[in-house]
């Protein structure tokens, strides 16, 4: 039978908009939880003024625990809370379990100190955000759906042995920011990171190194930029996603990626053929694709393309042609007749088309099956100056730069739909 301890204590009083509240708060003294016991705090645990916890049972508090300057957390126990994780004092791991669980998202500050088991169920939406790096040891679970890691400016290293169960597209990390997700020692088994830019794209990328057995790290990208990390978006000829690939040691690279996407979530762009496609890596002046060692990407829900052979890290996406440029803006710029296309199936209209500072985008009709759309304004030479990517399909008005006056011209991509307008930008 497990011993239970409810501890309701009164002795570090806060203040917040509801009024006083209690948390439990350990001051200097020397705590031992044994195996099979727990101690339960509902406003949160706090060990401060060089307490040492010895935690071989659980500490589960409904808010937050914090481990401050000078203070240790030490043993083999759980750590279970809804609110936030702070370490700034000397957490020692040992195979430690910290879960996140509950309403609303929570942050983590590691302080510099490594977790062993990290699992995360929250209730759905639920995202746990990273402040500083982290290192895992041995696990990372997802345990509930709807539930996302965020890595924001940090970096997330997975040990050796780390393994990460239970991902999929809807569970999985962010890498909203700068931040990475890094894997240690990755060899010549395949390692699946599996990353999104934010909570509906997700985009895993594999690696399988067959060379000298590397650490790599992967940041999935929004889009994919013409010129690798600059210029503008891709829109034509490829997929809405990319990849950063860094490497711990240069040289010895000799790997298998493996790129995946989802057609139904937008991430095809105009004029792309899953037929002719390959893994392309900017050069420093060029995509790299060859039409000789292109070919046809597997699934149809999900879809995949692998290389073999990469020999150099840097930005990744997948192409089907060797010219990703804005060709649907080029077209529209040459053509005599700039007017919606498809008319009969038209939903959007453009308005006015004398404008000074804003325009109003009209959707005609609504479809259940479309729920978002692309919009790019170009200036007469097909220079891209505005664009905005998985706009909600619905009526709305949006603001212009601050433009040169003159001839413009705008293409919105819905569904398999293509509407393209020429507007005036008055002085």
């Amino acid at each position: 039978m497990k011993n239970y301890i409810r501890i309701i204590v009164f002795c570090s009083p806060l203040l917040s908009s509801a009024g006083s509240i209690a948390q439990f708060t350990n001051k200097g003294a020397q705590i031992t939880i044994k195996s099979g016991a727990i101690l339960y705090s509902k406003q949160g645990f706090q060990n401060s003024v060089g307490g040492i916890v010895t935690n071989n049972g659980s500490i589960v508090s409904d808010s937050f625990i914090t481990n401050n300057t000078g203070c240790t957390f030490a043993g083999n126990g759980i750590y279970k809370l809804q609110g936030n994780w702070k370490n700034s004092g000397t957490y020692t791991a040992g195979k430690s379990r910290l879960i996140f669980f509950g309403k609303g998202n929570s942050d983590i500050t590691s302080g510099g100190a490594s977790v062993y088991d990290l699992e995360l169920s929250k209730n759905s939406n639920g995202i746990l955000n990273m402040l500083d790096a982290l290192k895992l040891l041995d696990t990372i679970q997802f345990s509930s759906s709807k539930n996302w890691v965020q890595l924001n400016k940090t970096t997330l290293t997975l040990d050796s042995n780390c393994k990460i169960t239970g991902y999929d597209e809807t569970k999985y990390f962010i890498t909203n920011d700068s931040g990475f997700l890094k894997k240690i020692n990755v060899g010549n088994k395949r390692f699946t990171f599996p990353v999104g830019f934010n909570k509906s794209t997700y985009n895993p990328l594999s690696i399988t190194e067959s060379g000298s057995a590397d650490n790599y790290s992967v940041r999935c990208l929004q889009h994919a930029l013409l010129n690798g990390g600059t210029g503008n978006a891709i829109t034509h000829g490829g997929i809405d996603v990319s990849w950063l690939v860094k490497e711990g040691v240069a040289g010895g690279m000799n790997a298998i990626l493996e790129a995946q996407w989802y057609p139904a979530n937008g991430d095809q762009l105009t004029g792309f053929d899953s037929s002719k496609c390959m893994v392309v890596r900017y050069t420093g002046t060029a995509w790299d694709y060859n039409a000789a060692t292109a070919g046809l990407a597997s699934g149809t829900t999900v879809r995949t393309r692998k290389r073999t052979g990469v020999t150099a890290v840097g930005y990744f996406t997948v192409l089907s042609t060797a010219n990703p440029t804005l060709q649907e803006i080029v077209n529209a710029v040459n053509s005599e007749n700039i007017s919606a296309v498809n008319i009969s199936d038209a939903r959007i209209s453009v308005y006015p088309t004398i404008v000074k500072n804003s325009i109003n985008v009209s959707v005609i009709q609504t479809h259940h099956d479309i729920e978002t759309m692309n919009m790019t304004l170009a200036d007469a030479s097909g220079k891209t100056v505005l664009q905005k990517q998985k706009m909600s399909f619905q009526s709305q008005q949006l603001w212009l730069p601050n433009l040169t006056p003159g001839i413009y011209f705008i293409l919105i991509e819905y569904g398999p739909n293509t509407y393209k307008q020429k507007i005036i930008v008055s002085e």
